[in-house]
């Protein structure tokens, strides 16, 4: 079983990247997109993967709070009560997760609170 879905922009995976690799290198099983295998589809393997993770966290930017997608794994993490939003610019969080408290990483802010993404990421696994 996956521990963590990562939703994110396409766009934004450079800034993406370092949260997920920071995740692996904690001992979390990561998923992300980027592991779609040759014949699948993005529905089917998404879906799965959605469905099996411990702990949906959903990458709130500039570009991802309007993209369908992103919209859509962020609810289905919403629904099964697993969804860990981290914000990596200052934007307006969409209608329907503003009650769900996000870990901010934007700017110097970010850096000063990116040690405490463990300890949440542990509660939610927990939950």
């Amino acid at each position: 079983m996956t521990d963590v879905f990562i939703s994110y922009k396409k766009e934004d995976l450079a800034r993406v990247e370092p949260i997920a690799r920071a995740l692996a290198n904690a001992g979390y099983d990561v998923w992300w997109d980027h592991r779609i295998p040759p014949g699948r589809t993005y529905r089917e393997v998404i879906g799965a993967a959605l469905q099996e993770a411990k702990c949906v966290i959903v990458v709130w930017s500039s570009l991802s709070a309007n993209a369908q997608w992103v919209l859509d794994e962020a609810d289905e993490g919403k629904k099964r009560n697993v969804l860990l939003p981290l914000l990596i610019d200052d934007v307006d969080i969409p209608y329907g997760f503003r009650q769900i408290e996000a870990a901010r990483l934007v700017g110097d802010l970010g850096r000063r609170n990116r040690a405490h993404h463990p300890a949440r990421l542990d509660d939610a696994l927990e939950g």
